[in-house]
């Protein structure tokens, strides 16, 4: 899981020396995404239900954002786990309630594969921004049976070569 970062110049350090010294953590969040997944061992599937999103940061300053969510389960080249949420209006903090459904026992290799779900900002000329993503592996919700929590979002490499 991805907690933050910082940023140090590398001028500012004394050439020749080693420093150790406490760096503060910068949140990278663009919001959060309030989730529910849930694995049914006795059927193998995997229910994925995005709920809602809060506190969003819109890709652009000062533009509308009207978001929808992307799910995948990854590495997915041909995209064939693509699912995705309607898109709400001009809003920051929508309610979505839409539930998807895998099933495992259809996809291969499952336990390797990782949740993928990003926010994006529906463009209807030319493509979607991405506002934020976060993964999780499946065997962690495989292991966990449910996880129902709000997740950061972040805007990382992963989230955009997916999104194209």
């Amino acid at each position: 899981m991805f907690y933050g970062e910082t940023l140090v110049r590398l001028s500012t350090l004394p050439p020749n020396e080693t420093v150790n010294k406490w760096f503060n953590l910068e949140s990278l969040s663009y919001g959060e995404l309030l989730c529910q997944l849930a694995y049914d061992a006795a059927t193998d599937y995997l229910n994925v239900t995005v709920v809602k999103g809060r506190d969003l940061v819109p890709p652009k300053t000062g533009s509308a954002v009207d978001p929808y969510v992307k799910v995948y389960l990854l590495p997915d080249k041909k995209k064939q786990t693509k699912k995705k949420t309607t898109h709400r209006r001009q809003t920051l903090e929508p309610e979505f309630n839409e539930t998807f459904t895998y099933f495992l026992t259809e996809v291969e290799n499952s336990r390797a594969k990782v949740l993928h779900l990003s926010v994006l900002d529906h463009n209807s000329v030319g493509s979607s921004d991405v506002i934020g993503a976060f993964s999780v592996p499946v065997s962690e919700i495989i292991d966990a049976g449910k996880m129902d929590q709000w997740f950061s979002l972040i805007r990382d490499k992963a989230s955009f070569d997916v999104d194209k």
